[in-house]
């Protein structure tokens, strides 16, 4: 009779364990198809793994279609660990306590069998720290490249995923405390953060004891097959010159913004996703275009800049803050190579006014023209008025996080004040913006050659 209890109860056990691994099979392949669906930075979160008896939030922050694979942020931070254990020495994060927690408790006990199996190994590589102190450079080392499943944001990353998600990297549990960065700071026994605006802190704190909050990073698998790997450069070319084909078609099938009445531009409106390399891309409008070119605009805004980053420089677009950032930061980190090459370098005519007034009939004075060369830039006051005639359904622009319209600049000056599209769509802010104090989004222009695909 024992026996037969005995017996009994490791078929029931078996059962009921055959019986969880079934529902844990089923809710993974629900989470691969959420991760499938959602666009990169959507407002969506993907609920994986649990820490301290609560699901964790992910937010997709960079995506590779071709190969199955999402980049998660979390957007629960881990409250107050340690960096490094190892009292005030030399720390990178390769040595660093944190990483070996990480990879290891974290690892085991937040996700089970099914979930951990999804999650991707990655090459992580932590650039130098090159900041300064009034001038004197750190030349901080960041290590060896390392192996991990699961990782933080490095310097560079935080600025390149932050330009993009703008400060829904930071839509966390906790948004008073700082969190670490892996790069180090001013000295080896320093690690880089961000503090609770936003701002990088490069110099960083001392890693011994420093109890900042952790926000963890992985890639994972969306495929039936998560043994993805790296996409070799050959692969890797014929799949851009593939992008670049699709893409291009699309800009000659798409609808130009000119091509809708007014007050009928909206959400359904024909978008074109391109650039971030592999991922899901930014959306843009088509302006306009011919047989060899097209000129597109960000439907979003991304970022928000001072005009310009002192009172000592003249205000004009040729010295703003915001065209070396789109030319430089921007261009470098948003495009692949292959993308760069059809981003066509153009002589950009700029205005720059006595007086502002509400639109180009109302500025005064004497006009001074100044003439840049850009692969980036912003629209003039008269490109904006041509392509959007006043239409203030076409011209609002709504930011996701406050929830309320926000500014956005045009390129035009006068000798005080930055000219820019106002919160309720208005083009030519009446009273202009600070160029230096007043931040407003940016929607940057590019024009892309299109000659070579029919």
């Amino acid at each position: 009779m024992k026996k037969s209890l005995i017996i009994l109860l490791i078929s029931l056990i078996a059962l009921l364990c055959s019986c969880s691994n079934t529902q844990n099979k089923n809710k993974l392949e629900d989470l691969k198809k959420q991760i499938a669906e959602l666009d990169v930075w959507s407002d969506e979160t993907i609920r994986l793994g649990k820490y301290d008896g609560k699901e964790i939030e992910w937010t997709i922050i960079e995506k590779d279609n071709d190969n199955k694979k999402a980049l998660l942020l979390s957007q629960t931070k881990l409250r107050e660990l340690d960096y490094t254990d190892k009292g005030y020495e030399p720390v990178t994060w390769e040595t660093s306590y944190l990483r070996k927690w990480l990879n290891s408790d974290f690892l085991n006990n937040s996700f089970n069998n099914e979930e951990k199996s999804i999650i991707l190994e990655t090459l992580v590589k932590t650039g130098d720290n090159e900041g300064d102190t009034f001038g004197t450079k750190w030349h901080t080392k960041g290590g060896n490249d390392t192996k991990d499943k699961i990782y933080i944001m490095s310097i560079d990353e935080y600025n390149k995923y932050y330009k993009i998600g703008g400060q829904k990297i930071d839509m966390s549990d906790y948004k008073d405390h700082p969190y670490y960065l892996r790069s180090p700071g001013e000295g080896q026994e320093f690690v880089a953060g961000v503090n609770p605006y936003y701002e990088v802190l490069e110099a960083g704190f001392i890693a011994q004891g420093a109890g900042f909050d952790v926000k963890p990073m992985m890639w994972v698998s969306f495929g039936s097959n998560n043994n993805v790997n790296n996409v070799k450069e050959n692969e890797g070319q014929v799949k851009s010159n593939k992008q670049k084909t699709y893409f291009i078609k699309n800009i000659r099938d798409a609808k130009l913004v000119t091509d809708y009445p007014d007050g009928t531009l909206t959400e359904e409106m024909d978008v074109i996703r391109w650039g971030y390399g592999t991922g899901i891309g930014f959306e843009w409008l088509l302006l306009e275009r011919n047989d060899t070119e097209a000129t597109l605009m960000l439907e979003d805004c991304k970022n928000y800049l001072d005009f310009i980053d002192s009172r000592t420089k003249s205000i004009n677009w040729e010295n703003s803050q915001i065209r070396e950032y789109l030319n430089e930061s921007f261009y470098d980190r948003m495009f692949t190579s292959e993308e760069k090459e059809i981003i066509k370098e153009k002589e950009i005519e700029t205005n720059c006014y006595m007086t502002l007034g509400g639109n180009t009939k109302n500025f005064s004075g004497e006009i001074e023209t100044i003439y840049t060369k850009d692969k980036v830039y912003i629209l003039s006051l008269e490109e904006c008025e041509k392509y959007f005639n006043n239409d203030k359904t076409k011209l609002k622009e709504y930011d996701d996080i406050l929830d309320k319209s926000e500014p956005w600049w045009l390129r035009n000056t006068t000798s005080e004040v930055a000219v820019g599209v106002n919160d309720l769509g208005k083009i030519g802010i009446s009273s202009g913006e600070s160029a230096v104090y007043e931040e407003a989004g940016l929607r940057a222009v590019i024009t892309i050659d299109i000659s070579n695909v029919k």
